[in-house]
């Protein structure tokens, strides 16, 4: 196992200065702290998507306006969860 002391959104904010491709990041940690970071220091020059159904809607209440889900694979999945995410949103914010 590998770990590290270098945070996710200086070293996100050091690649966007230096990988201009890069345009988008699948977050799977599940820690709101770490996204809250990226989102504030990074979301204008990225799209942040979220990575589990289960931290869905925290994530979109953040500002994420994208996930890369299992679930949404399934059959009438990204209708589902617009229907009951959607009315969930403003209320949560």
């Amino acid at each position: 196992m590998f770990f590290t002391t270098v945070e996710l959104a200086d070293f996100l904010e050091s690649c966007l200065e230096k990988v201009k491709q890069l345009s988008a990041l699948k977050f799977t940690d599940g820690n709101f702290l770490r996204l809250t970071q990226i989102m504030l220091r990074c979301s204008d020059r990225m799209n942040i998507m979220n990575g589990h159904e289960e931290t869905l809607l925290p994530s979109m209440v953040l500002g994420c306006r994208a996930a890369i889900c299992a679930t949404a694979s399934l059959p009438k999945a990204p209708e589902l969860m617009n229907t009951i995410f959607d009315p969930l949103i403003d209320l949560s914010r």
